[in-house]
């Protein structure tokens, strides 16, 4: 999986003709790369990729949000793309499931697959802001799987079928 930070730095990380690069080279070699590009890199890697996961917060501004998303990828050319896609509604909670569910109805139809995600503070407690290298780091105590609670682990068993399901059918 390739991050990217939406700034280009002088600190030694990836400009955006290198991290296009980079994408471009891996998706050549393997069958399967996961990318989450930076803003100004949205559109490149989108005419590459064979599918797309959308990931909203439950938030007041999730419906347009995605609302928004969704006019930008028909007025670039990935209506088809966007239609095949699997959305992911994260940290969902009694607070925010109405405007989870008001994101719901933006996204019936037009997403292949609809996965709620519920709020678990553990994943908002001490694991935030750790790096990617950091947070596969063992921690003393409990595997992190066991302190999630059982509707987040059926949530994330629920998106790893649909993205499985995604993968077997084929890219839209």
């Amino acid at each position: 999986m390739i991050c990217q930070d939406s700034a280009a730095m002088a600190d030694g990380t990836l400009t955006g003709l290198q991290h296009s690069k980079l994408i471009e080279n891996l998706a050549s070699r393997y069958l399967l790369t996961l990318a989450d590009p930076g803003p100004s890199e949205v559109a490149k890697i989108l005419s590459a990729a064979d599918q797309l996961m959308l990931v909203v917060p439950a938030n007041a501004d999730a419906a347009e949000a995605v609302s928004m998303i969704d006019e930008w990828l028909g007025a670039h050319g990935h209506s088809a793309l966007a239609a095949h896609s699997i959305a992911v509604i994260i940290g969902v909670s009694q607070r925010s499931v109405r405007h989870a569910e008001q994101a719901e109805l933006v996204l019936r139809r037009r997403r292949r697959a609809i996965v709620r995600v519920p709020w678990d503070g553990h994943l908002a407690g001490r694991a935030t802001g750790l790096g990617i290298h950091d947070s596969l780091q063992a921690l003393p105590g409990p595997s992190r799987l066991d302190l999630l609670t059982p509707a987040v682990l059926q949530a994330y068993t629920a998106l790893a079928a649909a993205l499985v399901s995604a993968l077997i059918v084929g890219p839209a």
